[in-house]
């Protein structure tokens, strides 16, 4: 079986500032948008951007780096 990558996810505070740098910086297209998901086109993948939840947000130690916030998507 030969798996396909379809889509990066990542789990990010601010959707639209990315939005902003991804499309006017390398022309991305975005393909689906909403108050919490953006999913942009790169080319053989797509990259899409989630908001943390801010449920999840109130749970972490305002000092905690995150170790690692992408989903890879088969």
């Amino acid at each position: 079986m030969n798996a396909k990558l379809d889509a990066i996810i990542l789990y990010v505070k601010n959707i639209q500032l990315l939005k902003k740098f991804y499309v006017e910086n390398f022309n991305l297209k975005v393909l689906e948008e909403d108050e919490i998901w953006v999913l942009l086109n790169a080319g053989n993948v797509n990259i899409g951007f989630h908001k943390i939840g801010e449920k999840y947000m109130q749970q972490i130690n305002p000092n905690h780096k995150f170790d690692n916030n992408t989903k890879i998507v088969f």
